[in-house]
């Protein structure tokens, strides 16, 4: 009798011990998945500042090509000799401004979906971090 307790009594601590370490085995993993996520996270910060850089870029060339067209339009206004071929050159540029702005607002939707995923993962890392915590 006394025996049969003894040895049922060690069977459940054992087993309660080994429970234990699979539990801190589990959260060990979850807490490397954590430091592994905030690794990419950080990695991946400088390339989306780097996307939101090339937008800006993109948008002074717009502006450059906006200019060019003004300018061009006041010299048009000065010399109806040169009217024909400046012309032409007014729609290449109005053509190539509306195919420009075309991208770059293609270009700002990358960003603002990047720039939300990272924002989420974020959300999701700093919420898992805190679990481990409690």
């Amino acid at each position: 009798g006394a025996q049969d307790e003894e040895d049922y009594s060690l069977n459940v601590n054992s087993t309660i011990a080994a429970d234990i370490k699979k539990e801190k085995q589990k959260t060990s993993e979850l807490e490397q998945a954590v430091v592994e996520l905030n690794r990419t996270l950080i990695k991946t910060m400088p390339k989306i500042e780097e996307l939101q850089q090339n937008n800006s870029k993109q948008e002074d060339t717009i502006h450059d090509l906006e200019r060019i067209l003004s300018d061009t339009s006041t010299k048009l206004n000065e010399s109806e000799y040169a009217r024909d071929g400046m012309q032409m050159q007014m729609s290449t540029l109005q053509m190539a401004i509306s195919g420009a702005n075309e991208e770059l607002s293609k270009y700002h939707i990358k960003v603002k979906d990047l720039t939300t995923d990272m924002f989420d993962l974020r959300q999701d890392n700093v919420t898992c971090g805190k679990e481990l915590l409690t």
